[in-house]
């Protein structure tokens, strides 16, 4: 199992002054203490869960998420009778579990294994971190000993071209650019993907602008390069997946909507998690989408992104043991 958690922990420890600033660990403490409260008190109460209920909410969990696991919580305890405290642990633990393990919306491990190509359009807001993701994992399917190709489709945003050409240079792979002002993002991704064709790659990792729901052809634009995908490398393993800045908190849920609802997403990518106190959203997003988190961006080194691992993430909030 990979341990996420602990190389979280291992970043915060490096920056410890940073923490005191962010309150990076609030959270954390408040639940340590209110699994104090819940072993002191012996038997389950309402004050109890309702502490639980507070807990949730301020975590990122939402309000439809929260209510969710407090309504199914209670009606564990009604159903089996249970009192004491000791049996409460596990039926949290069981409840958070079983919504992240919710099959998700078509699927299927990164590291999958067949002749097809496998295409990874990432997507976002500005500013969360898309060209430093595709490069991380372009050094993850380098080291997995794929060809990989960039492909440059930010367009929009000045310097996103030698953003991309530096990872590009630390990762070792290929980039597939265009230089001209006037070339449209449509034909860039023709010209890129019929060339990865030609050249059989096996990974490609399409870069693209940060959208707005306001900025109308830049979101209809997401469109036209998801069928052009579709259209050239039509048994490709294609994949779209939205970027989140894990400091957004609920308005996170709004991206998710937007986009969601334009392209159908596959999954998330949460990046920024090394400065977060609020890890709610990742449970957030799944209940109400089945949408589940991917990876977590915890650093700015090439190897700091790391694989969402569920059990890791309920161990933080409720320990095995304590």
């Amino acid at each position: 199992m990979f341990n996420f958690i602990k190389q979280i922990l291992n970043k915060f420890k490096k920056k410890k002054k940073k923490i005191s600033i962010l309150g990076v660990k609030k959270v954390e403490y408040d639940f340590c203490d209110w699994v104090k409260k819940a072993y002191e008190n012996k038997k389950i109460d309402s004050f109890l869960l309702e502490n639980l209920k507070i807990l949730f909410i301020k975590s990122d969990f939402g309000l439809k998420t929260t209510f969710f696991l407090i309504k199914k919580i209670e009606n564990i305890i009604s159903k089996e009778q249970c009192q004491e405290t000791s049996y409460l642990l596990p039926i949290i633990r069981e409840g958070l579990i079983n919504v992240l393990q919710e099959d998700d919306i078509k699927y299927q491990s990164l590291s999958k294994k067949d002749t097809k190509s496998q295409i990874y359009l990432l997507v976002g807001v500005n500013g969360t971190g898309k060209t430093t993701t595709i490069g991380k994992l372009a050094q993850k399917f380098k080291n997995e000993n794929k060809k990989v190709l960039l492909v440059a489709g930010d367009t929009f945003r000045t310097g996103a071209l030698e953003q991309l050409k530096m990872w590009q240079e630390k990762t070792q792979n290929e980039i597939f650019f265009k230089e001209q002002k006037n070339k449209s993002v449509s034909s860039l991704f023709f010209d890129a993907l019929t060339y990865a064709k030609k050249n059989n790659f096996d990974v490609i990792l399409c870069d693209t602008s940060g959208r707005l729901e306001n900025k109308t052809n830049l979101m209809s634009e997401l469109k036209k390069i998801k069928k052009i995908i579709e259209k050239i490398m039509s048994d490709a393993y294609l994949q779209t997946f939205l970027v989140l800045d894990a400091m957004t908190g609920q308005n996170a849920l709004k991206q998710v909507d937007l986009f969601h609802k334009l392209i159908v997403l596959n999954g998330i990518i949460l990046t920024k998690y090394d400065g977060i106190s609020k890890g709610g959203i990742i449970l957030a997003i799944k209940y109400l989408y089945n949408l589940s988190v991917k990876y977590v961006g915890v650093g700015e080194n090439v190897n700091d992104l790391i694989t969402f691992d569920i059990n890791e993430y309920v161990n933080n909030y409720f320990p095995l043991s304590f």
